[in-house]
């Protein structure tokens, strides 16, 4: 048995701290900059490249920096090269992250129980490979200058908000509210979202394809990051019981995520790997079992969420 190369460990979220007394203004920089903070220490984590647990939490950085420069677009809007920079980055990160998952968990699960003849060692040994390459070049992109100028360009962009802006402008009233209202009005803007999503999605008798659990999985997504920002501003016991609901649709929409994910990637490697079709097709199958229960239970995890309300303000 060869000894196990001990990893480095993953970065921590800093929680984020507001004031009731704060300007729209101070709470968006500290939102902000607090999600930036998480992407520069993962960075610096990343640079070691001996944990693909970095690369997922990164991934996840990434993708609650999106949520918060979303969440301020009217406020505070952000250049089309800048948000295409941070997307493109995503999406690398994020195709590595799947690809870890299906080698990782799930094609070691399905050989424990897969007939000697489909070979599924060989499939392993395939997709760890793509895997690796994946994973590399989620590492390179991260260490490249293009990263730092993005990080940069993020940060002077940040700064710089406001600054030309005349004090009678509709922007700078906007910016001058006092943070718990605009908090307010910004998770009731997500939660009338989210119930017309998921409202439609499940009163249809058949299963909703993947882009539209998708397209709830991100509304969920969002709603559950919103809350974390504000979570200060809002009675604690009412609030984690909201995110509690929002937590539980999310973590079971990933498994059905994962799933579909799964199938995309054999699909893939069907293409460019014709003999793995009969392994990569019980993989298929077993992935596609395996997220069955999850689906029946999102049903009634939503009709709980629609039974809590939204917090009110302390």
């Amino acid at each position: 048995m060869l000894p196990q190369v001990k990893q480095s460990a993953t970065v921590k979220i800093h929680e984020v701290k507001l004031r009731r007394k704060m300007k729209a203004e101070s709470a968006v920089k500290i939102i902000i900059r607090n999600c930036l903070r998480q992407v520069q220490e993962n960075k610096l984590a990343m640079q070691l490249r001996d944990n693909p647990e970095h690369i997922r939490q990164m991934h996840i950085s990434l993708r609650r920096l999106s949520s918060a420069l979303e969440l301020f677009n009217e406020i505070a809007p952000l250049s089309t090269t800048l948000q295409t920079d941070l997307d493109n980055l995503s999406l690398k990160l994020g195709l590595a992250r799947d690809w870890r998952v299906l080698s990782d968990s799930s094609l070691i699960e399905i050989e424990a129980i897969a007939p000697a003849e489909l070979k599924m060692s060989t499939l392993g040994k395939t997709a760890l490979n793509i895997t690796n390459k994946e994973e590399k070049n989620a590492y390179d992109a991260v260490s490249k200058n293009g990263f730092s100028q993005m990080m940069s360009a993020l940060s002077n962009w940040l700064e710089q908000e406001k600054s030309a802006e005349p004090d009678n402008s509709h922007k700078n009233k906007k910016w001058n509210k006092k943070i718990p209202h605009v908090a307010k009005k910004i998770l009731m803007r997500q939660q009338r979202h989210l119930l017309k999503i998921g409202n439609h999605l499940l009163k249809q008798d058949k299963d909703a394809n993947p882009s539209e659990n998708h397209k709830f999985r991100i509304a969920v997504k969002r709603s559950r990051y919103s809350c974390i920002f504000f979570r200060d501003l809002f009675p604690k016991k009412d609030m984690d019981r909201y995110l509690a609901s929002l937590s539980a649709l999310q973590d079971n929409l990933g498994v059905s995520n994962d799933a579909a994910v799964a199938e995309i990637l054999l699909l893939d490697l069907i293409q460019d790997k014709p003999d793995h079709l009969a392994s990569c097709n019980f993989s298929r199958g077993y992935v596609l079992s395996q997220s069955i229960p999850q689906q029946r239970k999102l049903r009634p995890l939503w009709k709980l969420y629609k039974h809590i309300n939204l917090p009110d303000l302390k």
